[in-house]
Parts: C-alpha cells; structure tokens; sequence
C-alpha cells in the first residue's frame, strides 16, 4: 500500500525540491505525491514533469475554502487518506525589486498594497489558512496508521534569533529618526512565521495524543527563484541549492528523524524558538 503525501506549493522552488529528493530516495517506490499550486494547469503540468505515475496535480489556494473542500473530497474520493502532511505554501520575505511571489512586506514598500494589507496578508496565508487547512485535513490523516504534519517554517520568525542578533542585515537596529528609512525589512512575515511556529506547536499537542507525528522546521535561504533575488545569484553568493532543503525533507517522510517531533528543527540541529 501506497504512502499518500499531501505537498502545498509543490510545484516549484522548495516544494519541487522536496519531491524530486524523495522520488530519488530509498523508498521512493512506496509513495503517492500530491502537489499543488495556486493554478490547476500549474499543478498539473508539474506533476506531469516530475514523474506523472506517482505525482498528481490539484489546483488549490489555501486562502480558497472552497477550493479547500474540494481538495479534501477529491483526495478522499481517490485515496481514501493522507499519511503526510506537508504544509509548504506560504508568503516569504522579498526585498523590493524582487517582482514575483507572495512577498507583501516588498509590495507595501514599494506602495502595492498599505502596510496593514500586508500584515493581514501575511498572517492570512502564513498563520491562519495553514491552520484551517491543516483542520480540514485531519479527519484523513486519522485514517492513517502512521499520519505525520510537517510545519515548513523559517529561520527568520525565531524570537531567539532575533535577540541574538542571528541574521544581521534584519536584527541591526536603524538609525535613529523617524520615518525609517526603507530597506529589507520583512517584518510582517517575520511575526506571521513565529506565530506559525505556535500554531505548530498547538497542532503537536492537539493531535499528541491521537498518534499524529509532528515536526517544525526551520528553513534558511536556499538558492531557489523566491525570497530575495534570482536562483543563479544567490548559488554564486554561496547559499545551497534547493536539493539540500528536498534532502533533508526527505528524510522526514522517510521516517529518519525520530525524536524530533515538536521541536524547532534545523539543517544543523534544533534551533531556539
């Protein structure tokens, strides 16, 4: 029987990568990939790309509760249930000349959207669709016999980072005087990821005890189309490419990362909330 795993935003950047790493890995064979993406023909011709007898494209917007229903009812009419959850789909930071991707701190700067549309964004897709999301997925995953959730978070909404001074060019304080002047400044979806990670959190413990696995991770940049700049670019400024991320994944749908369940997991160890 089949491993059914559910992938939001997988197909491309980072959610493509995590495909590609487990259709390459040891146990390749035993899984069903489900991605999607915003835009149906997107999803479908990804999933074509990929590997089109064990991937399978849906068009859905997290934001979308209807389409999030319909989502739910196909997956269950085709598959009968979802073992692994994988929510990726998200907004990222973006500084203002990047012109691409759900990025709203970048779009209120550059004045496309007011700075209150950009934080309501940001907690809209980040926190609260993730969330109601993941709800409408539960009673699936429960049909499960080993059903796991992964919580693709990001460095950058680490308070403890933040205090340490972890990522200079966000943590530095400005100059004084008002107003700041513009710059890198993610802040919005700095505070919807640590809010995120609370989400996370109270889906470990909700579903603790319902034997449902759950792991948080912290990404850091990768060298993909998204969060700050061209995928060639960042590589030369040495950032790892987006197999690195789809490598580590991998070994959580494979099962290698026991014990690390509730925990603000990264590439290098865990990581301070």
């Amino acid at each position: 029987m089949s491993t059914v795993v559910l992938i939001t935003g997988g197909n491309r950047g980072l959610g493509r990568a995590y495909v590609e790493a487990i259709l390459k890995g040891l146990k390749a064979s035993t899984y069903k990939i489900i991605i999607t993406a915003r835009n149906a023909d997107a999803a479908k011709a990804a999933a074509k790309e990929l590997n089109e007898t064990q991937v399978a494209g849906y068009g859905c917007d997290i934001e979308n509760e209807g389409q999030v229903d319909e989502l739910v009812k196909a997956i269950e009419k085709e598959y009968g249930r979802v073992d692994i959850l994988i929510n990726n789909a998200g907004t990222f930071p973006r500084p203002t000349w990047l012109t691409t991707g759900a990025a709203y701190d970048g779009q209120a700067q550059k004045g496309e959207m007011t700075p209150k549309e950009a934080w309501t964004k940001s907690y809209s897709l980040n926190v609260t669709c993730t969330h109601f999301f993941t709800e409408a997925f539960v009673p699936l995953l429960l049909k499960s016999e080993s059903p796991s959730i992964i919580f693709v978070s990001s460095r950058v909404g680490s308070i403890t980072s933040q205090v340490n001074k972890g990522i200079p060019m966000m943590d530095s304080a400005p100059e004084a005087g008002w107003p700041k002047a513009p710059g890198f400044n993610p802040t919005a979806y700095r505070s919807s990821k640590a809010a995120f990670n609370m989400m996370a959190r109270e889906w470990y413990r909700t579903l603790l005890n319902d034997g449902v696995k759950c792991y948080i991770l912290a990404m850091s940049g990768y060298a993909t189309e998204f969060g700050g700049g061209p995928a060639a670019e960042k590589a030369a400024m040495g950032m790892p490419g987006p197999e690195v991320a789809g490598e580590w994944v991998r070994g959580f749908v494979d099962g290698e990362h026991e014990g690390e369940e509730g925990r603000f997991m990264a590439l290098d160890g865990e990581h301070g909330w």
